[in-house]
């Protein structure tokens, strides 16, 4: 469909316009893939500790931000009404899921928490 509507502007034509659309949610779906990963890494290795470090010390949610890229990787990769409906129920889900474990960290590891939570943004990267 993306390929489709690019190639009607005649900026490029329809089989350049496929492989751009590809690229692009290729692309999201590598870096979605990454945070998720990277992140449960950290999380993994941090054992039960609050982890502040690596992509934690730039977001505090890059699983959700990663889940929530891959979203947005579908959508443009198959935009059809099924991930048309699905794409926001999803990413409100994962930004409350965000939320419900802030709460739960800042019961867990207090004021240690609340420090971090002040400084470091919840899925916009801090530069």
């Amino acid at each position: 469909l993306w390929a489709y509507l690019i190639a009607r502007t005649g900026l490029i034509d329809l089989e350049a316009g496929v492989h751009l659309v590809m690229f692009v949610s290729t692309a999201f779906l590598v870096l979605g893939f990454s945070l998720l990963a990277l992140g449960w890494k950290r999380v993994y290795r941090g054992r039960g500790e609050l982890v502040t470090t690596g992509l934690y010390a730039k977001l505090r949610h890059p699983q959700y931000l990663g889940l929530i890229i891959i979203v947005i990787a579908f959508l443009i990769m198959w935009p059809t009404i099924l991930t048309v409906l699905l794409a926001p129920f999803l990413t409100v889900r994962y930004i409350l899921l965000a939320r419900e474990e802030d709460r739960e960290l800042d019961k867990e590891f207090g004021e240690d928490f609340r420090r971090y939570r002040e400084t470091v943004p919840a899925f916009i990267p801090s530069i």
